[in-house]
Order: structure tokens, then C-alpha cells, then sequence
């Protein structure tokens, strides 16, 4: 199958970190992303064995590192590995990673928790998006943990949401789910972003903290018309 290119160019990768997650706000948006990873990661009961595909520069896989998990990378991004190398070297620390496309992973090993952030929305369609679940399933051991993170198609397309990128829901990603017996159960839906990262990004420093409060305890209330969706599927075991 042909693939449409998606992966970050060498510019890209360069200032990624710097233009999305330096700033007040961006800090702000990051800390709520791995807050809500650190929560998902609770369901499992072990700090090994954890795959993040689409990782990027390493942003979330080397905070998890920090606090004692042992995470591997996986991108399609040569330009973005290469960034989280060079994270590394600086750190002092030493991260496997592999480059792979997301919806042909070619990886044997059995994984406890794999898990993709801001991956899904950056693939060329909404085929390819399941395609990657379903990947992530596959090299995920029975009994261990998937988690997926999408941009909403049931959110309005409003200011910057009107940005053209794949979107899935909740509910397709469980008929997905259902219709072609991936083999798992759904364990949680979550949302966040209630009020969209651009207007997080748009806030003035004094009031950040107050809006996302705000965000997170709307984010609770409503998950399905949050920007960004959440779902955590266990994989069954064996029969």
C-alpha cells in the first residue's frame, strides 16, 4: 500500500518542542497530556514492558522514564528520533527505539501497555488511524493494556479545531473494535482539552491555571465533546 507522507521533516523536528511546549501555555498543555497518561497507566501493575508508538521527540516517553518506567519508542519520523537521541545523550540515559510505520509495526515482542498520543490525528485516513490500533493490539500480551488517543470528530470544527486532520470517536473506535473482533475490552473513555488547546494556547499567563481546571472538570463531565478523546482497551486473555 502506498503511504502518505505524514512524518515531521527535519525543520519540523528541530523546533518542535520549542514552538509547541516552551511557552507558559504549551508547559500548561503538556503537563495536562501526562497527567491524564499517568492516570491511564494506573491500570496496569507493572513499569516494564511499555511501547509508545509516535514518539516523537521523546516529550511524554522520557518524563514516563524519569519516574521509573521503562518505555520504548517507536515513529516514523527519522528527523523526530533523532531529536529524542539527542535527549537522551544529554540525560545520560539510554532509550530503544525503532523507526516504523504505525500501521505495520514489524515488532514480534509482546508488550504490557502500548499507547500512542497525538499519533492518530497526524495519519493519512481514518482507515490507516484503525489500521494502527489494531497493530497495537497485536503486539500487546493478553491481559495487558492499549491506549488510544484521537482527535474528536464529534467536536465542532470551530477556529483552529477546523484544521483538516483525521479524526475518530469513541463510538467508532468501539464498532471498530466489535465488527472486527480485535479481541478486546473498552475500560475507559476519557476526554480533554474541553475548551480546545488553541484556546489554552490564547490565555494569558495570570489566568492558565484557573482555565484549566476549568477544562479538566468539564473534560470529566462531558468526555465526548472534548477536542481530544481517550479510550483504554484491555486486551483479553487467552481461552
Amino acid at each position: 500500500m502506498k503511504l502518505k507522507k505524514t512524518a515531521y521533516t527535519f525543520e519540523q523536528a528541530k523546533v518542535y518542542d520549542v514552538t509547541r511546549f516552551m511557552s507558559p501555555s504549551g508547559r500548561a498543555i503538556h503537563n495536562m497530556e501526562l497527567s491524564l497518561l499517568k492516570y491511564f497507566l494506573k491500570f496496569t501493575s507493572t513499569k516494564k514492558n511499555i511501547l509508545e508508538v509516535g514518539c516523537g521527540t521523546g516529550r511524554l516517553l522520557i518524563e514516563l522514564f524519569k519516574l521509573g518506567y521503562l518505555v520504548e519508542g517507536a515513529d516514523a519520523s527519522k528527523n523526530m528520533l533523532k531529536k529524542l537521541l539527542e535527549k537522551a545523550r544529554l540525560l545520560k540515559i539510554i532509550i530503544n527505539y525503532k523507526h516504523l510505520e504505525s500501521a505495520n509495526l514489524k515488532i514480534k515482542k509482546k508488550y504490557n501497555f502500548v499507547y500512542a498520543i497525538r499519533l492518530l490525528n497526524q495519519t493519512e485516513s481514518k482507515n490507516y488511524a484503525l489500521k494502527s490500533i489494531k497493530e497495537m493490539i497485536r503486539i500487546t500480551k493478553p491481559g495487558g493494556h492499549i491506549l488510544a488517543e484521537f482527535v474528536n470528530v464529534n467536536r465542532p470544527r470551530i477556529g483552529r479545531n477546523s484544521t483538516k486532520t483525521t479524526r475518530l470517536s469513541h463510538k467508532i473506535i468501539s464498532e471498530a473494535n466489535f465488527s472486527e473482533n480485535w479481541g478486546c475490552t473498552i475500560i475507559k473513555n476519557k476526554g480533554l482539552f474541553f475548551f480546545g488547546m488553541g484556546s489554552i494556547m490564547a490565555t494569558p499567563t495570570l489566568f492558565i491555571n484557573i482555565v484549566v481546571k476549568f477544562d479538566k472538570l468539564l473534560s470529566t463531565l462531558f468526555p465526548r465533546y472534548c477536542s481530544r478523546g481517550y479510550i483504554l482497551l484491555k486486551k483479553n486473555d487467552k481461552k
